[in-house]
């Protein structure tokens, strides 16, 4: 009863500002599973899903639940978009419709890392080098803490920095003199933090969330030309010929090693090119081009 109660008032709010704004037969977008009872009932002329994550996996939730929701949502919109790999193939066998279009970037905007005028901001910049660095969502589902642990006490020469929303505890980390909490940072400020890294990491625990995870923060950093260290996962081993890959404790450590020593501009440049074609404009005509599609199949 709650949650259909919470649909109803869902859809009567978006109709509410559907009519406020005099949208005709708008593109409807729906992200998440709890969405499932919108399509058809506000004069959409299609429904996309727009799938990024594997919910079912997330902490908190019940996973029997958002399954089935997710399965009603996919039977009931016409096109269903994936950003790994490994949704598109789960998310086929109940959407014919789907389409894999990995994340985009804003490559103008981390590609100011190579700017000689750009400056790292003071809080970084005090930090001893060699400085390991990481920002996002600093949670135990997502990060291997183990790793970290086992990187900042093997190398206390190395300063282990993180920046982002913290999702659990970290003391036992900032125990450790050499690791760092900067803080959440603005989005704007991203570039020159990176510009302050001497490698990237992405310490990924392994389990179904981040099997199903297209990390963006890779081609970020990698716009920014910094070398980067990280699990080896399926999204991010598309990019094995410009990222070192790790699949335990000991091949981390000896691929942070060989990145501190990997100071090589043409390398810089090499990651840049890697994916300076994969920008949000790139993915938003791909996406236009499926939604055109089947706009066009359905005014048949």
């Amino acid at each position: 009863p709650i949650r259909a109660l919470n649909s109803i008032l869902l859809t009567l709010s978006i109709k509410s500002a559907i009519s406020e704004l005099r949208f005709r037969s708008p593109i409807l977008f729906i992200f998440i599973p709890t969405g499932w009872a919108l399509p058809g009932k506000l004069g959409e002329s299609i429904a996309i899903y727009y799938c990024v994550d594997d919910y079912s996996s997330f902490t908190g939730v019940h996973s029997q639940t958002i399954k089935k929701l997710e399965r009603k949502l996919l039977e009931s919109v016409q096109v269903c978009i994936t950003s790994s790999l490994k949704l598109y193939e789960d998310k086929i066998k109940v959407n014919p419709n789907t389409f894999y279009i990995p994340h985009g970037i804003d490559v103008d905007h981390f590609s100011k890392a190579f700017d000689p005028d750009l400056k790292v901001p003071e809080d970084l910049d005090r930090i001893p080098k060699p400085r390991i660095g990481f920002y996002g969502f600093i949670e135990r589902r997502w990060l291997d803490f183990s790793l970290l642990e086992y990187l900042a006490s093997r190398h206390p020469d190395w300063s282990l920095v993180l920046i982002g929303k913290l999702g659990d505890d970290i003391s036992h980390l900032l125990r450790l003199p050499n690791v760092h909490y900067l803080g959440v940072k603005p989005y704007q400020e991203l570039p020159a933090y990176n510009k302050g890294f001497d490698v990237a990491i992405i310490p990924f625990a392994v389990n179904e969330m981040t099997l199903n995870s297209n990390p963006l923060k890779l081609r970020e950093y990698l716009a920014s030309g910094l070398p980067v260290v990280a699990t080896d996962l399926p999204e991010i081993r598309k990019f094995s010929d410009v990222v070192y890959l790790a699949r335990n404790h000991k091949e981390f450590e000896a691929a942070v090693e060989a990145a501190i020593y990997e100071d090589i501009p043409y390398l810089s440049k090499r990651r840049f090119e890697a994916v300076k074609d994969e920008s949000w404009e790139n993915r938003f005509e791909l996406l236009s081009q499926i939604v055109e599609r089947y706009l066009g199949c359905s005014e048949g």
